[in-house]
């Protein structure tokens, strides 16, 4: 019993690394998605914080990108941060 008890959970582990791994796979293929293409940095830089933020189910997110002439970051994109 104690046996079959050890196989089914390390069976059920496995099945759910399986899931995560595939679930972060197909993510990874929707952002390549919404990333092709040409788009204008602020248009990309939207989508692509919107979905990351929906993907990891985060209240909130940005995209900072740096400005070469000042040598500082500048705010590009956020979600849910108003």
């Amino acid at each position: 019993k104690m046996l079959q008890d050890n196989l089914r959970n390390k069976e059920n582990r496995t099945l759910q690394k399986f899931d995560e791994q595939n679930k972060y796979n197909t993510g990874i293929k929707q952002l390549f998605e919404i990333m092709r293409g040409e788009q204008k940095i602020d248009n990309l830089s939207k989508k692509v914080i919107t979905f990351l933020a929906e993907f990891v189910d985060a209240k909130s997110g940005a995209i900072y990108l740096l400005n070469t002439e000042t040598g500082k970051l500048e705010l590009e994109a956020a979600y849910a941060l108003d």
